[in-house]
């Protein structure tokens, strides 16, 4: 059970990716790309959350390779984004995505760390708390901007079929499982 466990934090988000879910309708894959984020969830707060504190104390110059491959998963908002963009936006979208992404995560992240560090836990050596609160909080409130988003999503990836299908000159709803 163990090693299914630790299996699982290895390839958690590898089922989400494009090629695992594709030919579905929407109503048969959101099921399962829910299943596969509420265990990915579980996994990052009962395994990865203590497993990134524990190396924090005893292993700390792991911590840059490690964030090196775990950031190599964030390739999922840009495509989700491309699938309900007009083709003739879809590079200044992306584009306004990555400059906002990156004003977060090297601009406001940080800082807030560092604030969260200095004026909370008034103490350096609370760094490794710092980084565990200020993510928890913000990935709180990335899955309240996900369930808020969820439905006006779905609405444009309806509309975007729609123009790809009067694009093509399919009949809409022509698409799908077999």
């Amino acid at each position: 059970k163990a090693g299914a466990k630790a299996a699982g934090v290895v390839i958690d988000d590898a089922a989400v990716t494009p090629r695992y879910v594709t030919g579905l309708a929407a109503a048969r894959e959101l099921p399962i790309v829910r299943r596969i984020a509420l265990g990915s969830l579980r996994n990052k707060l009962v395994i990865l959350l203590p497993a990134a504190l524990l190396l924090s104390a005893f292993a700390p110059f792991l911590i840059t390779p490690l964030l090196f491959f775990i950031g190599m998963q964030h390739g999922y908002s840009p495509v989700a984004l491309q699938l309900i963009t007009p083709n003739q936006l879809r590079a200044q979208v992306i584009a306004v995505y990555f400059l906002i992404a990156q004003i977060v995560a090297l601009g406001i992240g940080p800082t807030l760390i560092a604030v969260v560090t200095d004026f909370v836990f008034r103490d350096d050596a609370a760094l490794a708390w710092s980084l565990a609160s200020v993510g928890g909080v913000a990935g709180g409130l990335g899955l309240l901007c996900l369930v808020a988003a969820r439905k006006p999503y779905l609405r444009s990836v309806a509309r975007a079929a729609d123009w790809s299908d009067a694009a093509t000159g399919r009949s809409p709803g022509s698409r799908g499982c077999p």
